[in-house]
Order: C-alpha cells, then structure tokens, then sequence
C-alpha cells in the first residue's frame, strides 16, 4: 500500500518497507533500502520478491509512491552590541532543524560600519543576517526561515584631554593658551569655567 507521507531526515523502515506476498514464503529486496534517507518530493519505492518455491512461484516486483516533506530549517543570527567608531565585533548564530550529515553552514554580518549612528539595528542592513554555504546542495529539502539578529550600537565615551598649563601672572586675561583642552577628534562645543578673558586672582585657581 501506498505509505503516509514523511518528513526528510526520516530515514526508511519497515514502516514504509511493508510490501506482502499473500502468504508466499520468500525473501523481499527494496530499492532504496532500509535506513535510506530520501530528498524531499515524490520518491519512488520499489521492491523484488524472490518466492523460496521457485518451482510453483513467479519472482515479482511492485512500485509505490512515497511523498517526503520538507523539513524546517532555522538560522537565528545571536543579537551582538558595540560601540560607536568601534569595528564590529565576531558575529554567531544558530542552525535548527539540520538533519545529521547536512553540512549547511552559516556566516553572520552586518552592513553597519564605525560611522553608523547609535542605535539597535533589527531589521534593514545593519542588522545581523546570514549567508548559507550549501556544498551538497541540500536546502531544497528544507523549509528555510532565516531570522535577522539585532546589532546594538551604543554611545562611545569622549575621552578630554588638558595639560595643566603654565603658570601666569596676576593680570593676565586667560585665553586659549590655559583654555586649550582636545576631545581626541570628536567634533563639538567645549564651554570654559571661568571663560575666557577672565582675571583671576592670585593663587591656585581651578579650570573646568
């Protein structure tokens, strides 16, 4: 009889192999045999029965048609974080569902570069994503859901330098000499305490 449908990865048994003879002692050979693993689709089962009274019995072969289903196969790329300017770190992920003997592998990237504004990246380009490698071309027997991992750029920290500077004499308006302080390339503002063109009087005074 014509066998209920299996899903790759289900390797053939006597569950499917269960052709009978009405009785007729005798030994049955199947192509594909037991424990093979067929690719997803229509496959053809067939069998030879060879009867052990040669003399009162013909040899006989029959065919059946087995449907095997695709299986599920999920990629999930592991959510990853960063700083902003940084270089994106070494991304993983995950395969479920690969049937043993399968050598689908998966690398992970993002299209994020060190410029890319902070923020958590789930879906468009700066996510995480995967590309398969299928040397044995065995995807077209899977149902393949390939989820996108989350980047998350975080806000680096500006890192302010200031040299203490000279010292001057009473009298003297301070100015970019003493108010000199670099943010190592980050663009922005930089506010003084006291501002410049300040006297201060004499002693040790503090900057900000």
């Amino acid at each position: 009889a014509t066998p209920a449908a299996i899903t790759y990865g289900t390797a053939l048994s006597a569950t499917q192999l269960d052709a009978s003879s009405g009785g007729v002692a005798g030994t049955f050979a199947y192509t594909p045999a037991a424990g093979a693993i067929l690719a997803a689709g229509s496959q053809t089962l067939s069998v030879t029965f060879t009867p052990t009274d040669l003399a009162d019995y013909t040899v006989q072969s029959a065919t059946v048609t087995l449907l095997v289903n695709k299986a599920s196969l999920t990629v999930a790329p592991n959510p990853a974080s960063r700083l902003f300017g940084a270089a994106n770190p070494a991304f993983s992920g995950s395969i479920t569902g690969l049937v043993a003997g399968d050598n689908i592998t998966a690398t992970y990237a993002s299209g994020a570069t060190a410029t890319t504004a902070v923020g958590a990246y789930s879906s468009g380009v700066n996510a995480i994503a995967a590309t398969l490698s299928d040397p044995g071309t065995r995807l077209g027997n899977y149902t393949l859901t390939q989820n996108l991992g989350t980047l998350t750029i975080t806000q680096a920290s500006t890192v302010l330098s200031w040299a203490t500077p000279a010292a001057i004499t009473y009298g003297t308006p301070l100015s970019a000499i003493q108010l000199d302080a670099t943010s190592g390339g980050v663009a922005g503002a930089f506010v003084y305490t006291p501002a410049a063109g300040t006297i201060l009087t004499a002693g040790a005074q503090t900057l900000s």
